[in-house]
């Protein structure tokens, strides 16, 4: 039936500190981690925080005793200049 997956929940904490609106979305998976989300591109208006909630769903063999480590990369885009970000993520699922 193939390789057993696993499913990860997260929540990525967003704070807009310019007067105007900014462009967030998921760009780049990490190698074996698909990231997995009702929508890509999320808007967040000037000066408001938002919590971008996604899933990554990778193979259960990719864990050590239970827990490995991934990255998730973000796009922001403000007033057409764009930043990509890395954040680490705690992978974890059974053993």
């Amino acid at each position: 039936t193939g390789t057993p997956q696993v499913i990860n929940h997260f929540k990525l904490a967003i704070a807009n500190n310019y007067f105007d609106a900014i462009e967030v979305e998921f760009v780049k998976e990490a190698e074996n981690v698909e990231i997995v989300t009702h929508k890509n591109k999320f808007t967040v208006a000037a000066g408001k925080k938002a919590d971008l909630q996604f899933f990554t769903r990778f193979a259960q063999s990719l864990l050590q005793e239970g827990k490995a480590e991934g990255k998730v990369f973000v796009k922001i885009t403000h007033q057409n200049q764009t930043n990509t970000i890395e954040r680490k993520v705690k992978l974890v699922g059974p053993f």
